[in-house]
């Protein structure tokens, strides 16, 4: 049975000092996680009750403050995390959707905000703008031809020059294909010196 949510400030919690204990989220400063534990919700729970399912996805992001959780179906099998160990410091099973369900091991403070609230680096910085290009293949090229290398080169050095290119990650699907134990197939020659 669950208690109703009520926030760490609201329970005379020194928030800056869990803030401490805890691991923020990945590129989350201290001080946004400050912001983010100073607003978020604390559930109190009973031994037995489901905190969430697997293959679930609720954009939650949850700490365990006090109390024993068990993951279960995870990657681990069963695993009980304990708040007072190292992994209690982690965000619980933070994937989306869920990789397992989590349930209580014995009464537990879970501590949740939504992770649409971590604001990510472009949003700070005025945004990303993410498109797609392609290339242009050359008029007597046939689609089955294989792609040059030196024509995708050619078209990212195009687009860079362009201006207003701060960052370009460029992401290559089916770049290569292991056939075997150390065996390699290229499927942009020559992929091995193009690294």
């Amino acid at each position: 049975m669950s208690k109703p949510a009520t926030t760490l400030a609201s329970l005379g919690t020194d928030v800056r000092d869990i803030a401490r204990r805890l691991v923020s989220p990945p590129g989350v400063s201290f001080d946004q996680f400050y912001e983010l534990a100073k607003e978020a919700v604390v559930e109190k729970h009973e031994a037995g009750a489901k905190l969430f399912e697997k293959g679930t996805s609720d954009n939650r992001v949850m700490y365990l403050l006090s109390g024993e959780v068990d993951l279960i179906g995870g990657p681990e099998g069963q695993e009980c995390i304990s708040a007072s160990g190292a992994k209690g410091k982690h965000p619980l099973a933070d994937s989306q959707p869920r990789s397992c369900t989590a349930r209580s091991r014995s009464a537990v403070s879970v501590l949740i905000f939504d992770r649409r609230r971590i604001a990510r680096p472009e949003e700070e910085a005025g945004g990303i703008d993410v498109c797609d290009f392609s290339i242009e293949i050359d008029g007597d090229a046939d689609e089955n031809d294989p792609v040059d290398s030196n024509a995708i080169y050619k078209a990212i050095e195009e687009r860079v020059r362009g201006g207003g290119v701060d960052r370009l990650f460029v992401f290559f699907a089916g770049h290569g294909v292991s056939i075997g134990l150390d065996v390699d197939y290229w499927l942009l020659s020559p992929g091995p010196m193009d690294t």
